[in-house]
């Protein structure tokens, strides 16, 4: 028995419920043109055919990943990949946004569905997660807490290292934090702070 559908790959031998039914497992190839296709089935000298038996459709675009998916507060162009599934990605028109606070220097496309993005992180911009927003044209796709913003202050991360022993050692840091910038950092950045007074 024999089967003819274009642009596809049978993966599997068929399986014949009966005389007047049969499935197959097949892969649809990612250049596949959109639009119907005929089936058509051989069995010995018999041979029939089925117009507009299956329809080709496009994907849902989406994004996938995000590498690196973290930055620190006042980062400087930090290249960040960007993978998506069934987008149409183009140089020069495609523009990608990850929310206040985060700005977006340049973008560029490798392909329909990968781009680099070259991004600088305000000192002030608020920490947490980030959505992440890629348009083209019409198509707009976006990846919900795509990106995360770290705290960096005084050469303290919000891992828990420390990049400099030496700087701004002081607890009144925490004061300047608070008061110039609107919010205080987290719990186990002030115990570390007062922690490494306490001893130095």
């Amino acid at each position: 028995m024999q089967r003819h559908v274009p642009e596809f790959t049978i993966c599997d031998l068929p399986t014949n419920a009966a005389e007047t039914a049969l499935s197959y497992l097949f892969h649809l190839t990612d250049d596949a043109a959109l639009g119907g296709r005929t089936l058509t089935v051989t069995t010995g000298a018999e041979v029939v055919s089925l117009a507009n038996a299956f329809t080709v459709s496009s994907g849902a675009p989406m994004l996938l990943t995000v590498s690196p998916n973290t930055g620190q507060q006042g980062q400087q162009n930090l290249y960040v990949q960007v993978t998506g599934q069934f987008t149409n990605f183009v140089q020069g028109t495609t523009l990608a946004s990850f929310g206040a606070g985060v700005t977006v220097n340049s973008v560029t496309v490798a392909n329909a569905t990968g781009l680099t993005a070259n991004i600088s992180i305000a000192a002030n911009a608020v920490t947490g997660a980030h959505n992440l927003t890629v348009t083209t044209g019409t198509e707009v796709v976006s990846l919900a807490s795509a990106f995360a913003v770290t705290w960096l202050l005084s050469g303290i991360d919000s891992t828990g290292g420390f990049f400099d022993r030496h700087m701004s050692r002081r607890p009144d840091m925490i004061y300047h934090y608070v008061k110039d910038h609107g919010y205080g950092p987290p719990q186990e950045f002030i115990d570390a702070l007062m922690e490494m007074t306490a001893t130095s």
